[in-house]
């Protein structure tokens, strides 16, 4: 992502880390305490695991029953957090742009903590300040953050802030249709990364998860991604991280790679690395055979090894039999038999055993 602010590229809505902003958000929870909309809960650890139970017992949903909201006096030498007065009658409507209309029955919301004992506020105070200060105006998360929608749009009415507009997006389930988690794969796209995905490849398939373009194209170039998404095209209905469409999409891309590499030699050297274990990757999934590659330090020779010189030194343009979807269609060997691709860095060049 390129970020158009935030504590790595600085922005002018700084100071971008919570903790750096604590007088900011005291300013606003004083503002409700002055209004009565909030008030000091002085609840133990203990009561209010009692009071769970009780309403277990009763099988009633879990919630704050409110009984520091009326309390005139306060208890000597207990700690307090603050909570945030909800509306007890009435219902809060949410017209969600990817989920649609949505309400909730205020009376069964219960009066949520905004302001912890340490003195830090809780995430739902933060974002709905922050939101406000920052100028958000699409707030675009997880559908498991839907029913605390509620709770922020009473905090925005009772500090006179502007609603954004709100779409949840639908949950992402694994293979086996139960929500991704670790025991699924990879989770973090560093990890993607050396195993070989291309960026243009993880891109477009992360695109397509949720998102139903309107036409059967699959391989979408990032900035038309960008043209045509829009959030209405959206699913409500969970989504399915398919490893093996990645898997080909990832050929997909890699088979495009001569061009992309060739021309881009000079700007982004760095990134050839990536695309080397993208293109073993995509070679050992077709050939189903172990094998291994290594990128060769600059100095190291050769030896006799018969090779096949795919990219050669800069800034000599590629003809087409130096591709390598040539190297594999003059030599299907390839596929078959074990591989090692050398990157000899110092000459910018790119060869393949045959």
């Amino acid at each position: 992502l390129d970020w158009d602010e935030g504590p790595d590229v600085g922005g002018p809505h700084a100071p971008y880390v919570q903790s750096e902003r604590l007088a900011i958000y005291h300013q606003y929870l004083d503002e409700l305490l002055e209004k009565g909309l909030a008030y000091k809960c002085y609840c133990t650890p203990e009561e209010l695991a009692e009071m769970r139970q009780l309403q277990q017992a009763r099988s009633l949903p879990p919630r704050y029953d409110g009984r520091c909201r009326t309390l005139t006096a306060a208890p000597e030498g207990r700690d307090y957090c603050l909570r945030l007065k909800m509306r007890e009658v009435g219902k809060t409507v949410i017209n969600d742009l990817i989920q649609g209309e949505v309400a909730y029955e205020n009376a069964l919301a219960g009066d949520p903590v905004i302001c912890k004992t340490s003195g830090f506020p809780t995430y739902h105070f933060a974002v709905v300040v922050d939101d406000y200060l920052m100028g958000i105006t699409h707030v675009i998360r997880a559908v498991e953050h839907l029913p605390n929608t509620q709770i922020h749009m009473q905090l925005q009415d009772a500090l006179g802030f502007p609603r954004p507009a709100y779409a949840h997006l639908p949950i992402v389930l694994g293979a086996d249709k139960t929500k991704l988690s670790k025991r699924h794969g990879a989770v973090s796209v560093t990890e993607y990364e050396q195993m070989g995905y291309l960026p243009e490849a993880m891109f477009n398939f992360l695109a397509l998860i949720g998102w139903a373009p309107s036409s059967e194209q699959e391989i979408f170039p990032r900035e038309e991604i960008i043209q045509r998404f829009t959030l209405e095209a959206c699913s409500k209905s969970p989504a399915v991280f398919d490893l093996e469409k990645a898997e080909w999409l990832n050929g997909e891309y890699i088979k495009q790679l001569s061009g992309g590499l060739t021309n881009g030699i000079d700007q982004d050297l760095q990134t050839l690395p990536v695309r080397l274990k993208g293109l073993m990757h995509f070679v050992l999934k077709e050939s189903r055979a172990l094998s291994h590659f290594m990128f060769e330090k600059s100095g190291d020779k050769l030896g006799h090894r018969r090779l096949y010189r795919v990219f050669i030194q800069r800034p000599a343009i590629l003809s087409r039999k130096n591709s390598i979807d040539n190297a594999l269609e003059r030599n299907p060997g390839l596929l078959t038999k074990p591989l090692r691709v050398l990157f000899q860095k110092s000459a910018h060049t790119l060869l393949v055993p045959l």
